[in-house]
């Protein structure tokens, strides 16, 4: 009887310790504004996951960056700013804090916002100064990513977590990628949790970051309905009450060459696509052997369960329900590919295409770098020769790199957006992962306007993005009905009309390797003086050209 009365005191014991644990590092026992220490007067990088990872990648220069010529205001401490409530509608901040950062003008701003998104609590980080942003991440508070070496198991890495961690989780079979699941989403949690997981000899620890979908909504009615098909063309617009000059991206001229790339499988990595719409239902991809319900490709759902002391985990749910609730897949998915000379709606760069729904953007265009992932693998798997990644995440990710490597060995081409704040992309703040990763299978592409200038929104860098296309008022495909069109801005259009063209190269030119196609469409641009300095190539894309112009394969060489 004593035996059993001492389990028992122990296990009361333990429970306490755990609810203690629980209770301290709960969303909001921190008051906003009220810092994790009692105002540290020097510079702790441990508070910050943002300079952490940074320190770890020797991404010095988006500590302390060159001047900027623009730059992003701070998101206040205590609510969520416009830009925040567009993909977390309903958000508030439930914790916050503002600490030194490693500059002396420098400050370090933390927050925890509760949101409807799958994973609730994200985490927010802004290096700020007298300019405003320096640099900006968003990751999720509750969980992070690790990479484990070989030997380690998931079960000896959970245990070294010890509470900091309730459930470990591996991402996806092509690599021993994992998710752990944190005991609270506080502000403290996710660097005290890296910084453990970091202990274990080469374990590569990583927060999941945020993404987001980089497309700016605009007016549903516009004429002419996709100048950024034609070539030099002339078309009233009702909006200026005048004959507007808009210059294309010459898709006629292709088109006497090749209108079909019916062999080419497009992973269109999004929000997912409406499958059913008049324009794009000839052109879905169909699976030849689902496993998952996946008919059309691959939606990441999110199981959330709670166990006794209210400790929520999630389990992540693959299955086929790729449609669209947002619109942003299907709008990227009809410039791509909608299906060409049916006499209804509007017609793709490539009239006659695969496109695979990979669902990694929730119903208001946010995701996380860990869904990508799989769907990264996903598609390389299924045969997708190209993905089109009109999304963006702030800091790069070893999770996603490594994807990204998976792919280029695979000859898989990646067409990435930029961004949206009309910056330079070289600089901290303004960086679009994957777009910033330097390797050769990806094509990092700018927004330009009807007459071949970059737009006011567009992000560039003369050494990071190697080409513009048309990224403003177009009009595409929407999701709200099987006969919806919408017009929408944003370098999330622009990566779309290089995604087609390039499948109809693959198409055109089967043998050829992904740096000669890439090459093929570089070569090919028309130049434009005022990005010779914004982009690799100098110009803007000529779908005519890249399919016209002899360029012997290899001549990138």
């Amino acid at each position: 009887m004593k035996a059993i009365l001492l389990r028992l005191l122990v296990a009361v014991f333990i429970m306490v310790l755990i609810l203690v644990a629980f209770w301290v590092t709960r969303p909001g026992f921190f008051s906003p504004h009220h810092s994790l220490d009692a105002a540290p007067k020097a510079f702790d990088p441990h508070l910050s996951v943002l300079i952490t990872q940074q320190q770890k990648q020797k991404l010095s220069s988006t500590v302390s960056p060159e001047p900027r010529a623009s730059a992003r205001v701070p998101a206040p401490l205590d609510h969520p700013s416009e830009d925040e409530l567009r993909h977390f509608p309903g958000a508030v901040v439930v914790e916050a804090t503002e600490v030194e950062g490693p500059e002396a003008d420098q400050k370090i701003r933390l927050r925890i916002l509760k949101t409807n998104f799958k994973y609730p609590f994200v985490r927010t980080e802004e290096l700020i100064d007298g300019s405003g942003v320096i640099t900006r991440a968003e990751m999720v508070a509750d969980h992070f990513l690790v990479t484990l070496p070989p030997g380690t198991t998931a079960e000896a890495f959970l245990k070294k977590m010890g509470l900091q961690a309730t459930l470990i989780t591996r991402v996806t079979p092509d690599a021993p990628l994992y998710r752990v699941d944190l005991i609270s989403p506080s502000l403290n949690a996710l660097p005290r949790g890296l910084g453990k997981g970091s202990e274990v000899p080469g374990a590569l620890c990583e927060p999941d970051l945020m993404n987001h979908t980089q497309a700016i909504p605009n007016d549903p009615y516009f004429l002419p309905k996709q100048w950024g098909l034609q070539g030099a063309c002339s078309a009233f617009d009702p909006f200026r009450n005048v004959m507007q000059s808009y210059i294309g991206a010459h898709a006629e001229e292709a088109w006497d060459v090749r209108t079909s790339a019916e062999h080419v499988i497009v992973a269109v990595l999004d929000s997912g696509i409406r499958t059913t719409h008049e324009d794009l239902a000839g052109n879905i991809w169909n699976n030849p052997a689902p496993t998952m319900g996946d008919l059309h490709g691959i939606h990441l759902g999110i199981d959330r369960s709670t166990n006794a002391i209210g400790q929520v985990s999630y389990q992540i749910i693959e299955d086929g329900d790729v449609e669209d609730h947002y619109g942003h897949g299907t709008h990227c998915s009809g410039i791509i590919g909608a299906v060409g000379n049916n006499g209804v709606g509007v017609a793709g760069v490539a009239w006659k295409v695969q496109l695979m729904a990979c669902k990694c953007q929730d119903d208001n265009g946010a995701g996380t770098v860990g869904e990508e992932v799989v769907c990264m693998d996903y598609a390389r798997n299924h045969g997708a020769m190209l993905f089109n990644c009109s999304i963006g995440a702030t800091m790069p990710s070893n999770a996603e790199y490594s994807a990204v490597i998976r792919a280029r060995e695979a000859g898989i081409i990646i067409v990435a957006s930029v961004g949206n704040e009309g910056a330079d992309n070289s600089q901290g703040a303004h960086r679009s992962y994957p777009a910033s990763y330097p390797l050769d299978n990806i094509v990092a592409v700018a927004a330009s306007t009807g007459v071949g200038e970059l737009t006011s929104f567009s992000n560039y860098g003369a050494k990071s993005v190697h080409l513009a296309a048309p990224g403003e008022n177009i009009f595409s495909t929407g999701a709200a009905a099987d006969n919806s069109y919408m017009i929408a801005d944003g370098t999330s259009m622009a990566a779309c009309f290089v995604t087609g063209t390039l499948a109809l190269l693959k198409e055109q030119f089967p043998n050829e390797s992904h740096q000669s196609l890439i090459w093929r469409v570089l070569v090919a641009t028309d130049k434009v003086p005022s990005l010779e300095e914004k982009t690799i190539s100098g110009g803007v894309l000529n779908i005519g050209r890249a399919l016209t112009d002899p360029y012997p394969a290899g001549a990138e060489k």
